[in-house]
């Protein structure tokens, strides 16, 4: 049995039409097989509000999520739009030294990178089914594709500006 959702929260955000067909598509591509895809909206076009819609769907489904960040404010900013669809993230951060029981996590990348050197963090992380990287077009994440059998767990790269170059790991 999955973790309870918070039910405490008064303000609910509601898909706008581009949001839902962006939703359908990412849904679309994962039926086809294709495990790793791009969340691709303008700023400002709601790319938080969306992957916080799906990880909204997937906890109810009972699947943990992941959410990488590659800036501090970042983890405030996405933990405030998940709370509105009832998500309480557990944040992992430098300070964090133990592992706390939810289905939703906000993580700065440094941070995970340095956990999962331990078994308890690997073993952790084989619990994830879905990991949302927010600005994904940043070279801080290209380690995670070389994660064990990250080819196999769900992976939304969310960004404005999907195109890479130098020596960027493509998605």
């Amino acid at each position: 049995m999955g973790i309870p959702l918070k039910t405490n929260v008064v303000e609910e955000i509601k898909l706008r039409p581009y949001q839902k067909d962006l939703v359908n598509d990412i849904r679309a591509s994962w039926k086809k097989g294709n495990k790793h895809v791009i969340m691709q909206l303008p700023t400002a076009g709601g790319k938080t509000v969306c992957f916080s819609y799906m990880a909204q769907k997937a906890a109810l489904k009972g699947n943990k999520v992941l959410i990488l960040t590659h800036r501090q404010e970042l983890m405030g900013q996405t933990s405030g739009t998940l709370s509105k669809f009832h998500l309480n993230p557990k944040l992992i951060d430098a300070k964090t030294r133990q592992i706390h029981v939810s289905n939703c996590y906000i993580c700065m990348t440094g941070s995970l990178r340095n956990r999962l050197k331990k078994d308890e963090w690997k073993k952790w992380f084989d619990s994830i089914s879905l990991v949302i990287i927010d600005e994904c077009h940043q070279q801080d994440f290209n380690w995670i594709f070389d994660i064990p059998n990250i080819k196999e767990r769900y992976i939304i790269g969310a960004t404005a500006t999907p195109k890479r170059s130098n020596s960027q790991v493509e998605l």
